[in-house]
């Protein structure tokens, strides 16, 4: 009992030991070493030098005990004298200490092949020599940094932490993306990670390096704030040899005005800026002439929607280049989430230096089929839900009809998708080739006050157009009753927007503050329907056929068709549609 206590006692003595001496050897291995993305003896490479360490030192004090054994029992043997009992016992003691060094050679080769190997110190990635001069120069690599999901590391400068992606594919010349965060992550480099936009960048399925800088009780405009966030980039930049005439800046809310701010300061720096639901508090706009603009907003962030629709338009009137996109329907709190990464960065790398493509030349949505609602809300706050229908086989160029709905309609958006027009467009625009819209209004009414419903009308159907690339020389509109008001206010509105329209069965009425300007037609053709039966038909056909009269003797192309019996009420469902699409994609 006391000879297996003791062997227990031995075998204790040589596992502590090790394990108390395999740190700091360990510790002695990684003198020396600097590194940019392993922190020695931190990593999952370290503890597998440590478990072999450990494996390495037991293997000796076992290998000592064995042959101690052996030559124990070697001595036994020889003294025997004769003695059986005493042989007997020497043999086992060889035979058990062969078994048992077999036992643990078998188990030590086994865990020494399971565990990883170590990292030789001169292959751990680090930044000792320069990569090369010049903030454009090609070809030089650079080693990746591995950390936070071999994609990000924390690093600090200029007192400020800033998470950093540096992808596999690095090259000296790649382009960088710097993100600035908002109010609700000031201090919190965790929180910053974890943002949409912080987690798209950390994808990197492009080839570029981005920095998301930690802001602590930071506004981002301040000039106190902006010199550390300027030093960094300057920093990041020299470290990696960035483009410099490729550095992005994205912004949301707090970030978002920061953007802004930071291209008024070093107006010839960025070679683009996408600020995202945030205005600008100290902004120029004539400073903006040298930086591409993308602003985005939420469709319910109203006063932050007008602010920055704002000064889009003051860029674009001093000599700058910026658009403009609202997210229909969504507040503040939502808008991180819905973004579209994937369009945000195609379009900076569309517009940066050198490039060949110009902003909104390329469709913003696939080709898919499209059969849905949506909504679209437009800076002057006016919104509509509309149907979006985009055929199987559609096309850049394809045509454009919208279509505009009776009162009837106006209480109860849902009843869109059965009324007759829209039933024959669903069913006939994959054959005819054509794309359509039909927004529902919330008024009984086309025109609004001071015509924003036109207007907001004019931004979905702009927006439409650039999506899906649509050939803007054939544009139709046409609509029921207080549609067809819509579509004469429409047409009379913007004189050169439409190829053609089809009022159908109602007056023009100017929003009751015009009279009927027949000049505004000349370049729309106009194809007027209505039926005679009951006293309110009658008059909407005795007065369109006054307005066909008055457009065409002002020099444009207008002609009235009659159906005979029909009144306001059912000529909805007497009209043929299909002869109104023969005309209206013929012009």
């Amino acid at each position: 009992m006391k000879k297996k206590l003791l062997l227990v006692l031995m075998v204790m003595i040589l596992v502590g030991g090790s394990l108390f001496l395999a740190p700091e050897v360990s510790a002695k291995s990684c003198e020396g070493v600097e590194t940019a993305t392993i922190e020695c003896g931190d990593s999952e490479s370290g503890i597998g030098a440590i478990l072999k360490l450990v494996i390495n030192i037991m293997s000796v004090g076992i290998g000592i005990l064995g042959v101690i054994g052996i030559s124990v029992a070697g001595i036994q043997y020889l003294t025997a004298g004769g003695n059986e009992e005493q042989v007997r016992k020497s043999k086992r003691r060889i035979f058990e200490v062969v078994i048992g060094l077999a036992a643990y050679a078998v188990m030590g080769l086994t865990l020494t092949w399971l565990i990883p190997g170590e990292m030789d110190p001169e292959q751990l990635p680090h930044y000792d020599t320069p990569v090369g001069g010049g903030g454009s120069g090609g070809g030089g690599s650079i080693t990746p940094t591995t950390r936070f999901d071999a994609k990000f590391s924390l690093e600090n400068n200029s007192g400020l932490d800033y998470w950093i992606n540096v992808p596999n594919n690095a090259t000296n010349g790649m382009p960088l993306i710097v993100f600035l965060h908002g109010d609700g992550e000031m201090g919190d480099a965790e929180a910053v990670k974890s943002l949409p936009t912080a987690q798209y960048l950390a994808k990197n399925s492009r080839s570029y390096i981005s920095i998301a800088p930690v802001g602590s009780g930071y506004n981002w405009s301040r000039d106190d704030k902006q010199q550390p966030l300027m030093a960094l980039i300057n920093h990041v930049s020299d470290e990696y040899q960035v483009d410099k005439s490729r550095i992005f800046l994205i912004g949301f809310s707090r970030g978002s005005a920061g953007t802004w701010d930071l291209v008024n300061s070093y107006p010839n720096y960025f070679a683009a800026a996408v600020p995202i639901s945030g205005s600008p508090t100290r902004s120029n706009a004539a400073n903006f002439k040298h930086t591409k603009i993308y602003a985005i907003v939420g469709g319910a962030e109203y006063d932050t929607m007008n602010n920055m629709r704002n000064f889009v338009d003051a860029i674009n009137s001093n000599g700058g280049s910026a658009k403009f996109e609202v997210y229909p329907g969504l507040g503040h709190g939502n808008m991180q989430g819905a973004l579209r990464h994937d369009e945000i960065i195609e379009w900076m790398f569309s517009v940066a230096p050198g490039s060949s493509s110009n902003p909104g030349s390329t469709p913003t949505v696939k080709y898919d089929e499209v059969n849905e609602k949506r909504k679209y809300t437009h800076p002057s706050t006016a919104w509509f839900d509309y149907i979006l229908n985009v055929p199987k086989n559609a096309t850049n160029g394809m045509p454009l009809v919208v279509y505009l709905h009776s009162d009837w309609q106006y209480n109860d958006p849902s009843s869109l998708w059965w009324i007759a027009p829209v039933d024959y467009m669903e069913k006939n625009n994959d054959s005819r080739g054509f794309i359509y819209i039909a927004p529902w209004t919330r008024v009984p009414d086309w025109v609004g006050n001071d015509d924003y419903q036109l207007t907001a009308l004019k931004g979905l159907i702009d927006k439409t157009v650039e999506d899906y690339q649509i050939d803007k020389s054939r544009i139709y509109i046409f609509g029921l009753s207080r549609g067809a008001i819509g579509t004469w206010n429409m047409v009379d509105r913007y004189p050169d927007l439409f190829a053609a329209a089809a009022p159908v069965s109602c007056c023009w009425n100017g929003g009751g503050t015009r009279s009927p300007r027949a000049e505004n037609f000349k370049h729309t053709k106009i194809y007027a329907i209505s039926g005679d039966s009951g006293d309110q038909e009658r008059g909407y056909s005795s007065c369109m056929q006054s307005y066909v009269n008055s457009i065409n003797a002002a020099g444009g192309s207008a002609f009235k068709e009659t159906y005979h019996g029909e009144s306001h009420d059912t000529i909805t469902y007497a009209i043929d549609y299909s002869k109104i699409f023969d005309w209206l994609l013929k012009q």
